[in-house]
């Protein structure tokens, strides 16, 4: 029998699903962020629906309750996120990094590039 928690779950992921197909229509997402994110997303409605047959397969974890295991794998997901994150902010700070130095020196290429910079 699904519960209301579990119902709620449910119909969380389906909001997400469509929150994510509608990023995908503005351009904010890629098609493999897409897939990950309806990935992600379906993976979550089928733990849901198939957590009551997962009790034997806890028991030889040593783990107590399917609650746990989605709260063990929900913080494994946020610290790869958050690693991922991490990266992704790395190379945007070189690329902006990059980027302004470009912009900076630019005035001096050109002086160097005009007539003004030599004496003859």
């Amino acid at each position: 029998m699904i519960e209301t928690f579990e119902i709620m779950s449910i119909l969380f992921f389906i909001l997400m699903i469509y929150l994510t197909f509608l990023a995908y229509r503005r351009g904010q997402f890629t098609k493999i962020h897409l897939i990950f994110w309806y990935g992600v997303w379906i993976i979550g409605i089928v733990a849901i629906i198939i957590s009551n047959k997962l009790n034997k397969f806890l028991i030889s974890l040593n783990i107590a309750r399917v609650f746990d295991l989605y709260a063990l794998l929900g913080f494994i997901f946020l610290l790869f996120m958050v690693f991922h994150l991490f990266r992704v902010v790395k190379n945007n700070e070189k690329r902006l990094e990059n980027l302004t130095r470009e912009i900076a020196l630019k005035p001096l290429k050109n002086y160097e590039n005009s007539n003004f910079s030599r004496l003859d």
